[in-house]
């Protein structure tokens, strides 16, 4: 039983790393795709690219937090692995155009959260 838990925990481990850095990258594809090239002709029509990439990015970062792959504590920022993190910022990154980085996080976040009933 522990091995079949350990194994869903790397799973989903792997998942939310994937997902996260997935985000990230979408996120930069949003700001200098599309979002700076149209920013260029007209500065209006481009912030809303610019912006979701940011939130993309942003939301990935936290997740990267959250598992220890980035440390954020010289930001005085500390986050916890936790399922409700990683489910939140797939649901943002599927809302702002990171559909496959967020339904990993989201898959991740449902893989944490039954391991966390079962313990």
């Amino acid at each position: 039983m522990t091995t079949e838990n350990e194994n869903l925990e790397k799973i989903s481990k792997i998942l939310a790393l994937v997902g996260s850095i997935l985000l990230v990258i979408e996120g930069l594809i949003s700001i200098f795709g599309g979002g700076l090239l149209i920013a260029y002709s007209s500065p209006l029509w481009g912030i809303g690219a610019i912006i979701s990439g940011l939130i993309l990015i942003v939301a990935g970062i936290i997740v990267l937090s959250t598992y220890g792959v980035i440390n954020l504590e010289s930001l005085n920022i500390n986050f916890e692995k936790s399922w409700v993190f990683t489910i939140i910022a797939g649901i943002i990154g599927i809302i702002f155009g990171g559909w496959l980085g967020g339904l990993l996080l989201i898959i991740a976040g449902v893989i944490d959260l039954t391991l966390e009933k079962q313990i």
